[in-house]
């Protein structure tokens, strides 16, 4: 007890003033209200759990889609993040836009010209030249004809049904789309990016990719093998007497 008496006799002598437990209430009062005006100045999202993984992710659809479609991954990234929002036909419309790299892709395979926002011009372009390389396939019989054939066949059935399907609708605002079927065409579009990563592969500079890509890449013509230069022969000097 001695030694209790001791402690508090030395807090007893400390300096310190003594706060009135009706000023402690209007303090905490005060602190409440500059807290509740804090967060009234801006705004809070809860995102479910399932829907998390997809807010910026990098690689949503998986790491051989990212490395194979570099000009893709902005937007990609940017379907997610709006799909985990809630905000469903900017997700779609993204998915459109992602979906276009392996479009430019294809016809460049066949040599066919390639214009943004012309997904129907492209395709009849790439099945009209299609047929011609069926054809001509079947006079040759190449190895891999049947393989080809059935490669660029399926891929155009596919990208003119996300066309007709979705694309043409969410472009022309002629169609809003909710969670459910926001679901449904993002899946879609993985499966399909995912089956052509294994065959189609964008050279883009990683840089490339994002809002202002389309402006680059638009028409851009295919590459062309460098030239060699013929050797320069050394320059010969000559001496004059003098």
């Amino acid at each position: 007890m001695a030694g209790h008496t001791t402690s508090w006799g030395h807090l007893s002598q400390v300096n310190t003033p003594l706060i009135d437990i009706r000023d402690l209430g209007q303090a905490c009062d005060e602190l409440n209200a500059r807290i509740n005006d804090e967060l009234e100045s801006g705004y809070f999202f809860k995102l479910d759990h399932d829907k998390k993984r997809c807010y910026e992710a990098q690689n949503l659809f998986g790491l051989t889609v990212y490395n194979a479609f570099p000009s893709s991954r902005y937007d990609i990234q940017e379907a997610g993040s709006c799909f985990a929002c809630g905000r469903w036909t900017a997700c779609v419309f993204h998915l459109m836009r992602a979906l276009e790299t392996p479009l430019r892709l294809l016809a460049a395979e066949l040599g066919v010209g390639f214009e943004f926002g012309n997904w129907n011009t492209v395709l009849n372009q790439f099945d009209k030249k299609l047929k011609e390389v069926i054809q001509q396939n079947s006079a040759t019989k190449g190895p891999d004809r049947r393989e080809n054939e059935e490669f660029y066949s399926e891929t155009s059935a596919l990208l003119r049904s996300v066309k007709n399907a979705w694309r043409n609708r969410v472009s022309h605002a002629e169609k809003s789309y909710d969670g459910e079927r926001a679901r449904g065409v993002l899946n879609s579009a993985e499966s399909i990016m995912k089956h052509l990563a294994g065959r189609l592969r964008d050279e883009s500079p990683v840089g490339a990719a994002g809002p202002d890509r389309i402006a680059s890449m638009a028409k851009r013509p295919p590459r062309q093998p460098k030239k060699k230069l013929p050797k320069r022969e050394p320059d010969r000097v000559t001496k004059t007497k003098t």
